[in-house]
């Protein structure tokens, strides 16, 4: 047993030392070597003129070499680069003892409505002592000056997951499209296009989810005296609910109430909402009872206000009624009670970038 045991003491320094020389080896081989590190997304602007476009390295090269990137987006593009994209590849010349590489690019600056549009390059080819990391993908983020300072997209953190919007526009500047990602333990996908009348009332929402991309959800909009008065829900073109909204004389959302229908179209009051504000139009409480079994109870205050407005928040689209960013949200579900003290982050120009809270961060982006 003792003889074993020391054969196989013997064994494990001899593998130990085996994986040492081959990791040294290993350490020593890259130190011929330059990586090309991507890192996030690089962003530029349409009314930029030319903007140069970095592609960083982790040390310097020690011999010339050559970067070929080749272009994946499928979208058309109005930009000129510098060097030539050919036959979808761009080749950049590298030279010895260079920290980095770059190339140009000049977009159209157009008129046009295009939203925030995604360049993808992946590496091609590379020759010289350049090698790539892990992150094979360089992504340019185009930005629309034609929307500049509009919200973009958001994306929220928390313990329980995260979800990003992110939001699309026309010519006009309405909003056309949304695209929501959730993930969590039951994640998903969802995109919604939105429609509008020729006075430009929405009058339409499809939304169209991942997991059943064959099926739609869809809301229609029925407006009177410059509000939303109902929408209707149909799914697959059948129609199983439908909620009515009440305001008051300023145009304040003040009730709203929703009811199901069965497969006989057969009616049940579902829930019932009521909205509460502050002599300054913020929104103080929203109170809501569900009508199921039995009644539950649901209520929401919103209380320390920054003098802010809320650029993102909707209860229904186009009826902005959380007009503030409140600094405490205090809930109520039956017997049940907990608060969240939100903090908030400004960028130079006082646009909202940042909303926190425990176990949970927003981030705001923009064009």
């Amino acid at each position: 047993m003792k003889a074993l045991l020391i054969f196989r003491y013997l064994l494990l320094i001899a593998v130990y030392s085996a994986c040492s020389t081959d990791d040294e080896a290993s350490s020593n081989d890259l130190k011929q070597y330059t990586v090309i590190r991507f890192g996030e997304s690089q962003n530029i602007s349409e009314n930029g003129g030319q903007q140069e476009v970095i592609l960083p390295f982790d040390s310097k090269t020690i011999s010339v070499g050559e970067i070929q990137l080749k272009l994946e987006s499928n979208n058309e593009l109005n930009l000129r680069t510098v060097p030539e994209i050919l036959n979808g590849i761009l080749s950049i010349q590298v030279q010895a003892g260079a920290s980095h590489a770059s190339f140009f690019i000049t977009p159209e600056d157009d008129e046009i409505v295009t939203n925030m549009q995604k360049i993808v390059f992946s590496i091609y080819a590379l020759s010289g002592n350049l090698i790539k990391a892990n992150n094979n993908q360089l992504v340019i983020l185009l930005s629309d000056d034609e929307l500049m300072g509009m919200p973009r997209a958001y994306h929220t953190r928390s313990n329980e997951g995260s979800e990003t919007k992110e939001f699309f526009y026309d010519n006009a500047k309405q909003l056309i499209t949304v695209e929501t990602e959730v993930i969590s333990g039951f994640g998903w996908k969802e995109s919604s296009q939105y429609f509008y009348s020729e006075d430009g009332n929405l009058i339409k929402v499809i939304s169209v989810f991942d997991e059943d991309p064959e099926s739609n959800l869809e809301t229609l909009y029925y407006w009177k005296n410059g509000n939303i008065h109902q929408t209707v829900n149909k799914y697959d073109g059948i129609s199983f609910s439908y909620t009515n909204y009440d305001y008051d004389q300023n145009g304040n959302l003040i009730a709203s109430s929703a009811y199901d229908k069965d497969e006989l179209g057969n009616e049940s009051l579902e829930a019932k909402s009521s909205y509460e504000y502050y002599s300054d139009g913020r929104l103080k409480t929203e109170s809501t009872t569900f009508y199921f079994d039995e009644e539950l109870n649901y209520k929401i205050n919103y209380d320390n206000y920054l003098p802010v407005l809320n650029p993102f928040t909707q209860i229904l689209p186009g009826v902005n009624a959380q007009k503030g960013l409140p600094g405490l949200i205090e809930y109520k579900f039956g017997e049940d009670n907990y608060s969240r003290i939100y903090t908030y982050e400004f960028g130079d120009d006082g646009k909202l970038t940042k909303r926190k809270a425990t176990g949970e961060t927003t981030t705001y982006s923009y064009h």
